[in-house]
């Protein structure tokens, strides 16, 4: 008898240029910004941050515009500090400042993004919060 049919999971839906970035997600020093104009560029960013792009990072490019699966710019940005209390000071400034004609929501990254939007999602709509498992789809995994 057959079996094995298991063996071919695709479960590498994280790995789109995810490797190593657990450790940004809970650096206390790192910021979101959240609902950037589709055409800001980190210059805009940074003109944005003002006085605050002083205590940007220097080891590493500091200003990172999220793109989503499509290559597309998603909104979000992750802002990366020196230190904790440079990216508080920037959140406490800055939180729904306008940038252009939206405003930008500054979050902090140390909290998991993932989880908490999992529970609440279970909490809420139970079953019916189908919406995302839908955007997925990859007509390739069909055939």
């Amino acid at each position: 008898g057959g079996g094995g049919a298991f063996a071919g999971g695709g479960m590498n839906t994280c790995a789109l240029g995810d490797t190593g970035s657990d450790e940004d997600n809970l650096n206390p020093a790192t910021v979101q910004l959240r609902g950037l104009p589709f055409r800001a560029t980190i210059a805009d960013i940074k003109a944005f941050l003002g006085e605050h792009a002083a205590g940007l990072t220097t080891s590493e490019p500091p200003i990172r515009l999220l793109l989503n699966r499509d290559g597309r710019p998603s909104g979000f940005a992750r802002v990366q500090f020196a230190a904790p209390q440079a990216a508080q000071a920037c959140r406490e400034a800055l939180h729904k400042n306008q940038m252009g004609d939206r405003y930008v929501e500054v979050l902090a990254c140390s909290d998991r993004g993932g989880k908490t939007r999992n529970r609440r999602a279970a909490e809420g709509a139970g079953d019916g919060a189908g919406p995302a498992a839908a955007a997925g789809g990859d007509p390739a995994s069909e055939y």
